[in-house]
Formats: structure tokens, sequence, C-alpha cells
């Protein structure tokens, strides 16, 4: 810990608000890290692990196909550009695909 980009307790408990897709997208992009932190048995790190792993489960139906396909890629590490060329897209769609996904995982996530 205590790294550019790691992620500290204080943050996790303070700035991890469910209502803010921007929130759940750093959660997301960060999510790697956050499993090692739960892995040491930080209580706050295991609950948002638990709470993303679970929306991301497609019998709670919170992302359509094309949306867990892309975030799964995104989460992977590639961009939207390679995702784009991958599936023959534009990255603005693909944007907007992620960027659905992360609100609907966010208005799950308010609904717990």
């Amino acid at each position: 810990m205590g790294g550019v980009g790691d992620i500290t307790n204080w943050e996790l408990i303070n700035r991890t608000n469910y209502a803010n897709p921007r929130v759940i997208k750093s959660v997301l992009y960060k999510f790697n890290q956050m499993e090692k932190i739960a892995e040491n048995r930080d209580s706050v790190a295991l609950a948002i692990c638990a709470d993303i792993k679970d929306a991301l489960k497609p019998r709670h139906k919170v992302l359509t196909f094309k949306q867990r396909r892309y975030i799964s890629l995104w989460w992977q590490g590639f961009d939207y550009v390679e995702i784009a060329a991958m599936y023959h897209k534009d990255p603005w769609t693909i944007n907007q695909v992620v960027g659905n996904g992360i609100k609907n995982i966010s208005k799950h996530l308010c609904k717990k």
C-alpha cells in the first residue's frame, strides 16, 4: 500500500457511494486491487467486492448481454477503441454501452 493509485481504507469507507456511477466505474476499474485488500480480511473491501460480484451475476438481469461482454473486456484492460475494433463498432457506442451498464449496476446496488 501507499503507491500512486492505491486504494486506502478511508477512501473505501468515505467515497464508495453506490448512487454515483462515476464511483462505481472507479471501483470496477480498481477491482483487482480491491480484491487483494479484501483477501487481507478488510471488511469494507470484502463487502464492496461481494456487492459488485452479486450485481454482475446474470440472474439479477442488471446488465444486458452486450453490457456484460463489453464491461468484462474493459475490466480486463482493453480500452474502448480495442473493444470497438473487436466487434466492428464505433468506440463511442462501446462507451455508451459500458456507461449504461455502469448506471444499471449503480441502480441495482442502491436497491440493496
